[in-house]
């Protein structure tokens, strides 16, 4: 019962940095590319070790929202996870809108999903 419950420990929670990062580079024919890379990583010791890596060309992008190829991302990693892990999603400002705390209040993991944004400077 309650007092069960009471006693138990947390889940362990693992924090998932996920953010966009867009840069442009020259092909060896001349020819520039704009990238965009979408990254889900578990920050370890001043790193990000990645888990997953989305790169898009910007002017070729999926027919899909940007926030659903990040929903889509976040799905796949979170459901590779060990049974019991909860995620704490770590974010920028670009991730602070209604939809996403939303969305993620309707697709958990665990009892509960964790969610830290940037606040402004």
């Amino acid at each position: 019962g309650l007092h069960h419950s009471l006693l138990r420990p947390p889940p362990p929670l693992l924090g998932l940095a996920v953010d966009w990062t867009m840069f442009n580079t020259t092909m060896p024919s001349g020819e520039q590319i704009r990238y965009q890379v979408l990254r889900i990583a578990v920050p370890r010791k001043g790193r990000a070790l990645p888990l997953l890596q989305l790169a898009y060309d910007r002017e070729n992008l999926p027919a899909k929202s940007q926030n659903q190829l990040e929903q889509e991302a976040l799905l796949a990693v979170v459901g590779a996870l060990p049974s019991g892990i909860c995620p704490v999603i770590l974010a920028d400002r670009g991730f602070a809108r209604a939809t996403f705390f939303r969305w993620l209040a309707n697709h958990h993991s665990c009892s509960t999903w964790y969610a830290s944004t940037r606040a402004p400077a």
